[in-house]
């Protein structure tokens, strides 16, 4: 981390796994329940488009 030789080394590639995985810990062990979204198909996002999109111009 101190001394980055290439690749991705901006703190939130670096850090945000690890932070991922501590506060998903954390939460288990203090038995914290997910609030995402409600259940139901009109709630669904879809993660991975089969066409993707290029950016919006």
């Amino acid at each position: 981390m101190n001394d980055p030789s290439n690749g991705s080394y901006y703190g939130g590639a670096v850090s945000a796994p690890v932070f991922s995985q501590i506060m998903g810990d954390v939460l288990r062990l203090e038995n914290v329940m997910p609030d995402g979204m409600p259940q139901g198909a009109e709630n669904l996002i879809v993660m991975h488009d089969s066409h993707p999109q290029g950016p919006a111009l």
